[in-house]
């Protein structure tokens, strides 16, 4: 790291030791880094665009952004200030295992969904993308929604533990819809195949959009 670069991330991180809305920039800059690891080129502007430097740091080098980290929170420890980062939160490692988790439950949908159709016509290829493009979406908008209500009936803005929590029970959700539509395949595959549809309601839908 060159000169500049190395002045530009020690003005970030003295940003997130001394401002004084250090933790409204940190949540800034973590939201930033969850739109930015779906592949979109973002970066920060304005008052938080100090952070960019860090942000690409968090982006090309996860190990070493989460040992600045450490140092950011040791520095506002000592100065008797709330620390950023939960302790012992390893956020690639969250970040990893959640699209993970993702991954694999969608895998379970189309899997499920093509025992509902005839060998030569399963989902499968841009077919199959599209499909699971169309039900993570799904999943995404309800999230939202559920981020945004609670944010309205708060007045603020949302903790980490409490989009963690939003998270978890969104999956348990999407979990119990997987098993109606295991229960339902299983139903459907023991009437005659002359006679076996596709009819499932899915309900974890946004209440507003389409259902």
């Amino acid at each position: 790291m060159d000169a500049d670069k190395k002045a530009l991330l020690a003005e970030a991180v003295n940003e997130l030791i001394e401002a004084s809305d250090a933790q409204a920039m940190f949540k800034t800059l973590t939201g930033v880094h969850d739109v930015a690891m779906k592949g979109f080129p973002v970066r920060m502007t304005g008052r938080s665009a100090v952070l960019n430097p860090l942000l690409e740091m968090m982006l090309e080098d996860p190990e070493r952004a989460d040992r600045v980290m450490e140092l950011i929170d040791r520095k506002r420890r000592e100065r008797d200030l709330d620390v950023l980062v939960a302790p012992g939160f390893d956020r690639p490692k969250y970040m990893r295992e959640l699209m993970a988790d993702k991954r694999a439950r969608l895998r379970r949908l189309v899997n499920l969904w093509n025992q509902l159709r005839p060998a030569k016509d399963a989902i499968k290829g841009t077919v199959r993308m599209e499909f699971e493009r169309t039900h993570a979406e799904r999943w995404y908008s309800v999230r939202l929604e559920r981020e945004e209500d609670l944010r309205s009936a708060k007045g603020s803005r949302l903790t980490n533990e409490e989009r963690t929590e939003i998270i978890r029970k969104l999956w348990a959700d999407v979990d119990a819809e997987l098993d109606a539509l295991e229960d339902h395949v299983q139903a459907e595959l023991r009437r005659p195949g002359t006679a076996r549809g596709v009819a499932f309601s899915f309900k974890v839908n946004p209440k507003k959009g389409n259902a």
